[in-house]
């Protein structure tokens, strides 16, 4: 899983560096963290606990100790979720039920979130959960892209060789040339894969685009083992073990 980084997160809020939500330094980005009650994949999912911490917390705990963010609200719809955000530190907006569905986009809570509290300038940097190895550091590399890019996000390093499939079954490759295998070490481009745990946008773009992603799109890269993104029950138990492995080194 390549080079071990220690987790770096906290019990309780009372651990974190003081932070107080509001007011907003408008110089410093604001957080998002959308956490819904409901998951498709796993059950209760943002509750659901990495290392003894729920995602929800350890997603706060990040914001929080990165001290670059001017607040960090949760998007909610949910009570237990909004409980133990407001118990964390995080200020929490209780979002409609057509912002909590399945079919919901992110930029349909982004927009709410804005809207309820008059946002129409700066920057937003919407924290996912369900990277649980997300770390302030991260936080404070993706902030410092804001001068700088339009749009960022977090990324992992990838080297997978992607194929799609026809109506007859067959494949053809994506990012190479099937007919031309190259040795890893001698592509000339880096390729990424975006790993769901933060992502910076310039909050006036975001009204014009409707899109996270517009512009000039920043990135920064996390270690391959702080990447996992949790979907399944697999995932879940697998970073269970990363964050065995990470205490332990």
């Amino acid at each position: 899983f390549g080079t071990p980084v220690r987790s770096r997160y906290y019990s309780s809020y009372a651990e974190c560096p003081e932070f107080e939500p509001l007011p907003m330094d408008s110089s410093l980005p604001i957080c998002l963290i959308p956490a819904r009650g409901g998951s498709k994949g796993v059950n209760r999912k943002n509750l659901r606990t990495v290392g003894g911490v729920p995602l929800v917390a350890r997603s706060i705990h990040a914001a929080l100790a990165s001290g670059v963010m001017s607040s960090v609200t949760v998007s909610t719809d949910d009570d237990e979720i909004a409980a133990i955000s407001k118990k964390e530190g995080a200020a929490v907006l209780l979002r409609p039920a057509q912002f909590a569905s399945d079919e919901a986009t992110s930029e349909s809570v982004i927009e709410h979130f804005l809207r309820e509290n008059s946002i129409v300038t700066g920057h937003l940097i919407m924290v996912q959960p369900t990277t649980p190895f997300l770390e302030a550091e991260d936080l404070v590399d993706l902030a410092e892209l804001r001068n700088s890019f339009d749009t960022a996000l977090t990324v992992s390093f990838s080297h997978v060789f992607l194929w799609r499939s026809a109506v007859d079954r067959s494949l053809s490759g994506i990012n190479h040339d099937a007919a031309i295998r190259q040795r890893r070490q001698d592509i000339d481009h880096e390729e990424f894969a975006e790993n769901g745990g933060a992502y910076l946008m310039s909050i006036k773009g975001f009204y014009i685009h409707r899109h996270r992603f517009f512009g000039r799109i920043g990135y920064v890269a996390m270690p391959y083992d702080r990447s996992l993104e949790i979907d399944t029950e697999a995932d879940l138990r697998l970073a269970n073990v990363l964050h065995s492995y990470h205490q332990a080194n």
